[in-house]
This record gives C-alpha cells, sequence and structure tokens, in this order.
C-alpha cells in the first residue's frame, strides 16, 4: 500500500486509517474538495488536483472529459466550475451520485479515446473536441479545436476526420472543425477570426510571420491580410502597466508603420458590446487598401454582441 501523502487528494477513510482524526480534517490544515475527499490546505487546488479528486470517489473506469479534460490539454473550453468525467459503458450519472454537484457525471456510449496524461484518466484530444460539440456553439466549438492543434499537438486533419464519422452533434463538430486553424494563440484571437469569417469577410491568415534576410523571425502578427497590409489584433491590455512591454509594442508598431501595414487593434468591447462597429473598421480599412468587401452575412449575431457575453 502506498504511503499516505495528503499533498494528492485522498479519501476521509484513507486519512482515518492513517491516523488522522475528524478533527483535524475539519481544521485548518485540510480543505475538502468533495464529499469524502480531503487534500492538504498547501495545496493549490488547481485543475489537476481538482480532477484527481473527482476520479478517487467516481466508479472505477470513469475518466476525465470534456471542458475538465480540454483545461488538463491546456486548452482553452468555455468556462465551468464543474469537474467533468464520463462513466464507463452500463453506468449512468446515478453512479457518480456522491460526489456530489461540484462533479458533471455523464454516461459514455464508448470506451474510445480514453488515455492518460500525468497519472490522469482522461479523454484524448480528438474525443474531448467531439464530446464538446453536446455543450459549445460555434464560436467556442472552433476556440476549442484551435487551442487543441496548436504548437503542433496535433493535426487538424483528424478532427476533421472524426468529425466526419458518424454520431450525436457531428453537424456542429464537422462545421468547426473546418474552421480550426493551428498556431493559434489565444482564445479571444480565436473569437475575432470568427467573427470576421461570420460577417461574410476574407479570413485573415493566423500567425503572419517576417524574417530577416538570414531567415531568422523577427516579427509576427496574430491576424492579418497580407497581400493589403493589414493587421487585425485582439488587445487585452495585460501588458499596460508594464512599461518594458509598452516600449517594445511601441518599437513593434513602428517597425510595422516603417513595412506600411495598417492595424485594427480590437479590445473585449470590440467583440461583445460593439461588434458590429468593429467589423465596420476593418472594412473600412481593407477598401483603404483596394480590397473589395462588405458584411455579407449576419451570422455574426447569432454569437457576438452584449447577449453573447464571454470570459475573454
Amino acid at each position: 500500500m502506498a504511503a499516505f501523502d495528503p499533498t494528492s487528494p485522498f479519501r476521509r477513510t484513507d486519512a482515518l486509517a492513517a491516523g488522522l482524526t475528524v478533527g483535524q480534517l475539519r481544521g485548518p490544515g485540510y480543505r475538502q474538495l468533495l464529499r469524502g475527499v480531503h487534500v492538504s490546505s498547501e495545496v493549490e487546488v488547481d485543475v489537476r488536483v481538482r480532477a484527481r479528486a473527482a476520479l478517487l470517489v467516481a466508479p472505477e473506469g470513469a475518466a476525465i472529459a470534456r471542458h475538465t479534460a480540454c483545461e488538463l490539454w491546456d486548452g482553452w473550453p468555455p468556462p465551468d466550475w464543474r469537474t467533468h468525467i464520463v462513466l464507463p459503458s452500463g453506468q449512468d450519472s446515478r453512479s457518480a451520485r456522491m460526489v456530489g454537484q461540484a462533479v458533471d457525471a455523464r454516461a459514455s456510449r464508448s470506451a474510445d479515446g480514453i488515455t492518460t496524461l500525468a497519472g490522469i484518466r482522461l479523454t484524448d484530444r480528438v474525443r474531448t473536441f467531439l464530446d464538446l460539440a453536446a455543450d459549445c456553439d460555434l464560436v467556442d466549438l472552433v476556440a476549442v479545436g484551435d487551442s487543441l492543434v496548436r504548437r503542433d499537438r496535433l493535426d487538424p486533419r483528424r478532427l476533421r476526420e472524426a468529425a466526419a464519422t458518424p454520431g450525436r452533434h457531428r453537424l456542429l463538430a464537422r462545421r468547426a472543425a473546418a474552421l480550426v486553424r493551428p498556431r493559434v494563440m489565444s482564445r479571444p484571437e480565436s473569437q475575432l477570426r470568427m467573427l470576421l469569417v461570420l460577417a461574410g469577410l476574407p479570413e485573415p491568415s493566423v500567425d503572419v510571420q517576417f524574417s530577416d534576410p538570414d531567415g531568422r523571425l523577427v516579427r509576427r502578427l496574430d491576424l492579418g491580410y497580407r497581400d493589403h497590409r493589414v493587421a487585425v489584433e485582439y488587445d487585452g491590455r495585460q501588458h499596460a502597466d508594464d512599461q518594458e512591454q509598452w516600449h517594445s509594442d511601441i518599437d513593434r508598431r513602428e517597425d510595422f508603420d516603417n513595412r506600411d501595414w495598417r492595424f485594427v487593434v480590437v479590445t473585449s468591447k470590440g467583440l461583445w458590446v460593439e461588434p458590429e462597429r468593429t467589423l465596420a473598421r476593418v472594412v473600412k480599412v481593407l477598401r483603404s487598401r483596394g480590397a473589395d468587401v462588405d458584411i455579407r452575412s449576419a451570422q455574426w449575431q447569432r454569437y457576438f454582441g452584449p447577449r453573447h457575453r464571454r470570459t475573454a
């Protein structure tokens, strides 16, 4: 039997067997994660700790899934405070009733697509994408796909091939998989690209790179129309108080001015409060560079604006 380790989630029964008392477990030295599951209060409770805790009380053969699996794969799922698990075939959510409201347990229709990551049993990237089609709209699912394939972790063709097979929510999965792009660096960047695409504008290139005469990478843009020298970038202002980053941004912008590039900088307000104004700004700049563009679709209205505000 492994030695008792309070820095990893543990069952109350195992703690009592190791010599701890109920009073100690209720004291400041320990934190209750789920019913009957605790961890040392010195441990930072992150997605990995929550996942391990859920699997402790889930039926044998369960796996972390959907939003939580996406987080474990360093992806960008829509915000959800629960830990998501998939149950072994033949069991339903009543089998996980003991874990409480903090865990969302669903029955599995297949044992395929289960793997392990850092000792945690979970759905693989492809199945995670397909499963999240039941919980996401098109924009969120494209962002999930972008995050799962970035840094060459997964070939986007595998998502397209998997989405082409029969199954529930496959229509949405197929549409989203066709729009997934590698090398997207953030969820807001993915959302911004989808705003442009759903409005019927040309799709901008992702991760536009610039090299020096020796072939070394010197500059990059999140989104850009290279033929018209127009960049569209999301600015989350995470560096607003960082003087070094501020000066670096000034140098970068001056460099692109010298290259005759125009910028459309978009903030969270531009996505979720004034998306129509953002589209008009992009159209205006593209037209000034000779592009024959216009807002040719109203699909974006289903996903953007105050009624659809998301956490960036």
